[in-house]
């Protein structure tokens, strides 16, 4: 459950006019620096006056106004990093905020004839061709994540534990806020998952097809022959640990509404593939799909021969030595520590839950920036994969740099997306050093 916190995800545009070229042909039908100047300025007046000199349209100038409003009150001013041209009628606009050193993607859409209609403001990842060119020690980059999550852990923004390794290791390793008992953090605290633990999900497909019991072109109409949406049957295992499926999200239905520590049952599970209809044929795109990861659950009850979360425990956590993780599902949920997830690396790394070959494919696979089961991230001469998890009260990142060995787990019990922000931040700072 990959879902940003509602309002910062719909956020919007901020800072300071430093905006570098612009790439792509072609010429922004509106002024991004001006944009940003006007954003920055955080007066309601001057973004109404802004929009009016864009749009005649009264409820298009209302709109972008509010929005604005509520953005910048979110994220406070911005630094235009980029400009890019897509097409005649969308303009993309990298962003990095002043506040809290994350990056945002402006998009402003026109009509044909260049008209403004509306602006949306995206949370996005760190891109390699915004990495600092600054060089710090790793002592200096241990000390500038300290000085980041304290600063974070002020505003009451982040809580939770975090641990950097570098192979066999652990460089730093920290606890930070209270619980939702209102007890502080502790080294040993347990926390909410969500997407993170679709990892395991990945594992036991994979652990299957390293048996012969499963080839990830397979179909799910082959492997599932009872299943009753026969919409589903021409996907491929492979579609569904890429998010090329077609299939959705059930959280989209208003029936599967977010709520704290919520475990599907099996009959939800069920009616969620039943009522699936895939949103394109099968490999056409990528879409990020909840639902696709529940069918992958289906998959190891069938060829596992065991509910799908003793699987995990038999083939995974037992094996490993994960004794305080438990998981949901396929599509995530379940608890870990920072032990736990730190040992799960390791034993990823060694080959240890899967054969070499596939281990080996398994950390370098992409398509294009996603991996066959997890995010695949590269940064410079860096690639970073892992998976990330956001619900509510829980914000997690698992990350292993592949190249410079370091291992990053971040748990939080707060809201997304600030532990996002700080994996992005510790990346800047590791892959400066």
């Amino acid at each position: 459950m990959n879902r940003i916190n509602a309002l910062l995800y719909a956020l919007l545009i901020s800072s300071a006019a430093t905006a570098q070229s612009t790439s792509s042909p072609g010429t922004p039908a509106v002024d991004p620096v001006r944009l940003i100047q006007v954003y920055n300025s955080g007066d309601s007046l001057k973004y109404q006056t802004y929009f009016a000199s864009l749009t005649p349209d009264l409820s298009q100038i209302a709109a972008n106004s509010r929005r604005m409003q509520r953005e910048f009150a979110q994220i406070g001013p911005l630094r235009l990093m980029k400009t890019t041209v897509v097409s005649p009628t969308q303009t993309e606009l990298a962003l990095k905020t002043d506040a809290y050193d994350s990056w945002w993607k402006l998009i402003l859409f026109t009509d044909s004839t260049q008209a403004f209609k509306e602006h949306r403001m995206r949370p996005v990842r760190l891109s390699g061709e915004f990495l600092s060119g600054e060089k710090r020690s790793l002592a200096q980059a241990l000390s500038a994540t300290d000085q980041y999550i304290a600063k974070l852990v002020a505003q009451q923004l982040f809580a939770g534990n975090v641990l950097i390794a570098h192979g066999n290791e652990v460089l730093y390793r920290k606890s930070f806020g209270n619980n939702p008992a209102r007890r502080p953090n502790t080294a040993a605290q347990s926390f909410q998952l969500a997407s993170l633990s679709k990892l395991f999900t990945s594992i036991s497909i994979l652990q299957l097809a390293d048996e012969g019991r499963l080839s990830l072109e397979d179909s799910i109409g082959r492997l599932l022959p009872g299943l009753s949406n026969k919409a589903l049957y021409p996907i491929t295992i492979r579609q569904l640990l890429t998010h090329s499926s077609g299939m959705g999200d059930f959280f989209e239905d208003p029936a599967y509404a977010p709520q704290p520590d919520q475990v599907l049952t099996s009959q939800q599970i069920r009616a969620a593939i039943d009522q699936d209809r895939p949103h394109f044929p099968a490999g056409q795109a990528f879409r990020y799909s909840n639902t696709g990861y529940l069918l992958l659950g289906l998959v190891v009850e069938k060829l596992g021969g065991l509910p799908f979360a003793d699987y995990v425990a038999k083939r995974i956590l037992g094996p490993v030595g994960m004794p305080d993780t438990r998981v949901d599902n396929g599509a995530g949920g379940g608890f870990s520590t920072l032990s736990d997830l730190y040992r799960f690396s390791q034993a990823l790394r060694n080959s240890e839950l899967l054969a070499k070959a596939t281990t080996q494919t398994f950390l370098t696979h992409h398509t294009p920036d996603w991996g066959l089961g997890q995010e695949y991230q590269a940064l410079g001469r860096e690639v970073v994969t892992g998976h990330s998890g956001g619900y509510i009260g829980a914000c997690t990142e698992l990350n292993m740099y592949q190249h410079s060995g370091y291992t990053v787990i971040i748990l939080s019990n707060t809201e997304p997306p600030y532990g996002h922000f700080l994996s992005d931040k510790i990346k800047e700072l590791l892959l400066s050093n």
